[in-house]
């Protein structure tokens, strides 16, 4: 895979303990960057914690899923957590340089990772006009740059409009998002290694939906990666 995101950029004060300094990331100085919290023991498989580094956990032996791996960078806990609502809600945007450096930083960790393209999560046109912009393709923009990798927001859309997932059970985001997303243009994804962009990882709904129109439409492979996880209440 690529190396991992670098910036030169003059200095800048850290978003976290609001020194100025230079750093290798904008707005973070590296000592507050190493002490973010990660998320070490996860399936690669489905996004859920296990006690210890494995590949794949119990419950995905014999489990079917459109999506090949997850990679999820840090757990949905401050100053994340602050970062990513700013972000959403707020259209801050001082945090995408380190936002996507920790997402670069799972895609250095993985041997022999192949992708041939970026796709960020595409939202409902009226909310993406009420919002005026998708964080997950600001976010994604900002990873491509640096990875040397080409991303496109428009070969993924959304089929239908979706009500809020927020408050939502599994089962209900599972029911929400079922058949909501469509492919424009075959042909580009097709036999291509997708990397599926997201800001942040739930309960999979939202993904292995997404995940099953790109492989109905001819892609080989679709890795899912996010900056954070929020938590499951069985964790």
């Amino acid at each position: 895979m690529q190396k991992l995101l670098h910036f030169k950029y003059p200095p800048s004060q850290c978003l976290r303990c609001n020194c100025l300094q230079s750093s290798r990331i904008p707005n973070i100085c590296d000592s507050c960057f190493a002490q973010l919290p990660r998320l070490i023991n996860i399936c690669t498989g489905c996004g859920n914690l296990t006690p210890k580094p494995l590949e794949v956990c119990g419950n995905c032996l014999n489990k079917s899923s459109s999506l090949d791996q997850y990679l999820i960078a840090c757990p949905y806990q401050p100053p994340i957590d602050k970062w990513l609502r700013l972000l959403k809600d707020k259209g801050r945007t001082e945090s995408l340089p380190l936002l996507a450096a920790l997402i670069s930083e799972q895609l250095h960790n993985q041997n022999n990772l192949s992708v041939d393209i970026l796709i960020p999560v595409p939202i409902a046109w009226d909310r993406r006009i009420l919002r005026g912009f998708n964080q997950t393709e600001l976010l994604c923009n900002a990873l491509c740059k640096s990875i040397g990798l080409p991303t496109s927001s428009d070969l993924l859309t959304r089929s239908r409009r979706i009500k809020s997932q927020r408050g939502l059970s599994r089962a209900e985001r599972i029911r929400n998002q079922r058949n909501s997303f469509v492919v424009k243009q075959p042909k580009l994804i097709k036999h291509k290694n997708i990397l599926l962009i997201d800001d942040i990882f739930t309960t999979g709904a939202t993904a292995e939906q997404a995940a099953r129109a790109l492989k109905k439409a001819g892609a080989d492979r679709v890795i899912f990666a996010a900056v954070a996880r929020t938590p499951d209440p069985k964790d």
